[in-house]
């Protein structure tokens, strides 16, 4: 249980006991205590059913989007700076090859960034440090991800 569960449980009983000790004192609205116990009691029944009580199972990242992590983030920072989209490009690299750095595809794209041989061969004569035109090696292909995408970005102009 979180601070959020435990603020709502310390705040629900202090309010509770305020109403139970002017519970003796008369009303004639129907906010006495018995009615908001039941209001707590509905409302806890709710959070219960949204899970709320329960704890969170985020996922961790698989252990070959880890292996590649440092990479990634060292690339994109490079291309883009420091706001750079790091998620998108961990996220093209489990779409396009589900981080295998041997992955080759039935029309022949290969390695991690699933780079076609000639895309490769002509991007690595276009930018002087990815001429070692080596798609099946991780931190070529991560490299070349990160500048290939930022070169189309340059280069597309759209409206939104």
């Amino acid at each position: 249980m979180g601070w959020p569960q435990i603020t709502w449980i310390v705040v629900t009983s202090l309010v509770l006991g305020m109403t139970l000790m002017l519970h003796s004192q008369p009303r004639t609205d129907r906010y006495n205590f018995w009615w908001k116990l039941f209001d707590t009691l509905v409302t806890a029944a709710v959070l219960w059913a949204g899970d709320f009580f329960g704890y969170a199972n985020a996922a961790q990242p698989s252990a070959a989007a880890q292996a590649y992590r440092s990479d990634v983030i060292r690339s994109a920072r490079l291309d883009w700076g420091i706001n750079a989209p790091v998620a998108d490009f961990a996220a093209q690299l489990h779409q396009e090859s589900g981080r295998n750095p041997r992955a080759v595809s039935p029309v022949g794209a290969q390695g991690l960034a699933q780079f076609m041989p000639s895309i490769a061969d002509w991007f690595s004569r276009t930018m002087p440090d990815l001429a070692s035109n080596q798609p099946f090696n991780p931190a070529w292909a991560i490299r070349a991800l990160t500048r290939y995408d930022r070169w189309l970005w340059e280069r597309i102009s759209a409206h939104d």
